[in-house]
């Protein structure tokens, strides 16, 4: 079978040429006066087709290329392979006079400057002086659909799941659709109320003002999303735990976007379930077998009884004094931090609890998992109170709304006190009420964050 590229011209719609080709072309694209045409090539090559001399040129690259991009003045020709790197051509000339790391090529419409987006970030490159103008790194994974506004003033482009518009003059990018990806669960209010922070599938932390909804830092991690987030107490600094791989928790100064400290773990298990001691100086965490504990002074780790199997969820009493720990067997035990000895282990019974939180005064300690639903048990001497139907899911400052999960993944706000039902939400992947109690923020299953007023 014979490939061909056919033209035609739209005022006729006669055919009026063709070229043969490999099969699996890419993408093509037109000179702006429409005398050339390129075309990318899985041959290792881009085709220039000179439509006036009828001749064909071959522009070799080091693999397959996907893309090809003229610059405004037809000078110019950016080829960009599976290899993640573009190179420029001179058309005049036939020759590469750069090569760049990036996956899309896009020219300024004054066709001074070409923009390369890959992996690593967004270069832009000065086409006179041949200098690299500015770099801004893409913090989750690739940035791509590079779009210039004509006066070059701004751009933008796609990064996880939202359209973001970048000012070029200072190179200070804002979100204008924000949607994030559905995977993401991880949710947290600063203690003051002023920030809120989420996460998506694609391991982007999401700082937001919520005096004006807009994003404020955009913080680099691993492509891996993460569930559980902290505050320091003194909101300055953010905890995420870690999947399996990465050597460190890492956290962030709030009001810079930095990584300020990596915490060292062992790399070969996640640590989640994080929690701050109320005075800030000590982060707790679960491996999976074991209380991890670092000291923030120091960044030294430690462990908190022997170890065991199967951990599942962590809280800290709102006065520092106990910890509560639970594992898959349905057991919670609690620990007094001041002694370092257990206090209390309670039965939750089959499906364990993987969902522990204490009450405001720390009185109570209730727990969610497992076919028992949600449990709320005294803490002073570690018996049963009470059951609710669901699954616990967080509750408001004051304990006496509880957002509950139910088995048709929609969600529902309890009256603790009056025991009955008073508002349904939509399907949520994670829920937190702000500090004061006045708002409630969902994860929706549909990957949209949304507040809530509570009344």
């Amino acid at each position: 079978m014979n490939w061909y590229v056919k033209v035609w011209d739209l005022e006729t719609g006669e055919m009026v040429r063709q070229l043969q080709i490999v099969p699996d072309v890419g993408g093509m694209a037109f000179s702006s006066d429409s005398r050339l045409l390129a075309i990318a090539d899985s041959s290792q090559c881009a085709l220039v087709w000179d439509f006036v001399a009828d001749q064909v040129r071959r522009l070799p690259h080091p693999s397959s290329v996907w893309s090809v991009t003229f610059s405004p003045d037809g000078t110019f020709l950016a080829t960009s392979g599976v290899d993640e790197t573009i190179t420029l051509w001179d058309l005049t000339t036939n020759q590469a006079v750069r090569t760049l790391e990036g996956n899309q090529a896009v020219f300024t419409q004054d066709g001074t400057r070409l923009v390369a987006i890959g992996t690593a970030g967004v270069q832009e490159w000065d086409l006179g002086t041949g200098k690299e103008l500015y770099f801004m790194s893409s913090p989750s994974r690739t940035s791509r659909d590079f779009s210039f506004s004509p006066d070059g003033a701004r751009a933008t482009y796609y990064l996880a799941e939202t359209v973001w518009v970048l000012d070029c003059a200072v190179w200070q990018a804002r979100p204008i659709l924000g949607h994030y990806s559905g995977r993401g669960e991880g949710l947290a209010f600063s203690p003051d109320g002023r920030l809120l922070v989420t996460t998506n599938y694609y391991g982007a932390l999401i700082l937001w003002s919520l005096a004006d909804g807009q994003v404020l830092h955009l913080l680099e991690t691993p492509p891996r999303y993460m569930q559980h987030l902290v505050f320091s107490p003194d909101g300055q600094k953010l905890a995420a735990d870690s999947q399996n791989g990465f050597p460190y928790v890492r956290l962030w100064d709030m009001s810079t976007g930095q990584e300020l400290q990596s915490l060292a773990k062992d790399p070969e298990r996640a640590v989640y379930g994080l929690a701050f001691s109320p005075d800030g100086q000590t982060l707790f965490g679960l491996d999976g077998s074991s209380v991890v504990l670092w000291d923030m002074a120091t960044g030294r780790m430690g462990t908190l009884g022997e170890p065991a199997e199967d951990l599942q969820g962590l809280a800290t009493s709102p006065d520092g004094r106990w910890l509560a720990v639970s594992n898959d067997k349905g057991i919670i035990t609690l620990w007094d931090l001041q002694t370092r000895q257990v206090i209390h282990a309670m039965a939750t019974g089959r499906g364990g609890a993987n969902v522990i939180a204490f009450s405001r005064d720390g009185k109570e300690l209730i727990s969610s998992g497992g076919a028992q639903g949600c449990r709320v048990w005294d803490t002073s001497n570690g018996q049963l109170l009470r059951a609710v139907e669901g699954s616990y899911m967080a509750s408001s400052p004051d304990g006496s709304l509880w957002v509950l999960g139910r088995p048709d993944r929609s969600s529902i706000v309890w009256d603790a006190v009056a025991a009955r039902e008073v508002y349904r939400l939509p399907p949520a992947s994670s829920v937190t009420f702000s500090p004061d109690g006045s708002r409630l923020a969902l994860h929706c299953a549909d990957g949209v964050v949304s507040l809530w007023g509570v009344q």
